[in-house]
């Protein structure tokens, strides 16, 4: 669609904005359209782009579940860490009956794993939320980032480039890349994977996440 294929991202961005605070994101599906393009484009790391994408967020986030999920997806690229657990922690009871908000707030696991005090604090919030998806979403990242036969199975689709997409990467690819980073066996097959997917290292809020 127009918003993955666009060049011009920050303008973009702001026109989106605008129709979100109008009050006009009538369906589930411009939430999900409109997050994606979020995640899957490059922005520049600006006080401004921050500024409009925690407006977009408090609007987005005041929405049904999936807007919960939403800007879970997203703070999960742009959020530092405290923000992702303040976050987790106030729709910990909406993800406990929600699967699919469980697994997007386990997704965020790989933003922790080189922090263990702050990794700890999140699996307090995974098992508060006592959702069955949730744990077998933290187990799988846990089992990327240090199980030494594990990730073999799954180096194949992460060297994978995904060319219809903005920066040729799934994101979900990119939490588990970041999972694999601190797997001391796949030191070999994680700088691989670097070299193939470009955008790890060049775009600035992939760096901040941990690449």
């Amino acid at each position: 669609n127009y918003l993955t294929s666009t060049t011009a991202i920050h303008a973009a961005n702001r026109k989106v904005a605008k129709i979100l605070k109008s009050g006009y994101f009538i369906d589930d599906q411009s939430l999900i359209d409109y997050s994606n393009f979020l995640i899957c484009s490059k922005f520049l790391n600006t006080p401004k782009f921050r500024i409009e994408l925690r407006q977009s967020l408090d609007l987005i986030s005041q929405n049904t579940n999936f807007g919960a999920i939403c800007t879970t997806n997203i703070i999960s690229k742009f959020g530092t860490l405290d923000e992702i657990l303040d976050f987790a922690i106030t729709i910990k009871e909406k993800a406990t009956n929600d699967n699919w908000l469980a697994r997007s707030v386990a997704g965020c696991a790989p933003r922790f794993f080189g922090t263990p005090p702050k990794l700890s604090s999140f699996k307090d919030i995974i098992v508060e939320i006592d959702n069955e998806e949730a744990n077998s979403v933290l187990n799988f990242h846990i089992e990327l980032a240090s199980d030494a036969n594990f990730p073999k199975q799954h180096l194949p689709y992460l060297r994978k480039e995904n060319p219809s997409l903005p920066q040729a990467i799934y994101y979900p690819k990119v939490l588990m890349c970041l999972s694999l980073k601190n797997n001391q066996h796949f030191k070999t097959e994680y700088a691989q994977i670097l070299s193939k997917h470009s955008s790890l290292m060049s775009d600035p809020f992939h760096k901040a996440m941990g690449f």
